[in-house]
């Protein structure tokens, strides 16, 4: 899944994807360039320089930018797979685990899982309505 991922990435390469791409970096790299300047760094020259290569291939010739952007968006996928999973695991110990714990030595079953032998049916019985269209139509 994650190898099909990285491997669409390839065909949204669009020369519009890769001016965006460009675009959004040039300016990214040039507000770090600016803070860089502001905190009297000596690399904010560097940062400067790359931030406007990436805007003026970005703007003129785009399609320049692929390999860039192929390692760029295949990280991110990756990043995007981790961090996921990582987050999910996290509110599943975090969250899920405690609430089973507590509802286990509270005796408590909210889904009512347990079999009764005693019951005839698990069926819930609800009132009778008179129909009304208006409940069937435009549902969602």
């Amino acid at each position: 899944m994650l190898k099909e991922e990285i491997l669409n990435v390839s065909r949204k390469a669009s020369p519009k994807e890769l001016r965006k791409f460009g675009i959004t970096i040039g300016i990214f790299l040039g507000i770090i360039s600016g803070v860089l300047f502001w905190k009297e760094s000596i690399y904010f020259n560097w940062v400067l320089g790359v931030s406007i290569a990436f805007l003026s291939i970005g703007s003129l010739v785009p399609t320049l930018l692929k390999p860039v952007y192929l390692v760029w968006m295949s990280f991110a996928v990756i990043m995007g797979y981790i961090m996921s999973h990582l987050i999910l695991g996290i509110i599943f110990l975090l969250v899920f685990s405690p609430v089973g714990l507590i509802l286990r030595l509270l005796r408590k079953d909210p889904l009512k899982e347990k079999i009764d032998p005693t019951a005839k049916s698990y069926w819930i019985m609800r009132e009778k309505t008179v129909y009304e269209p208006q409940s069937t139509e435009r549902q969602y």
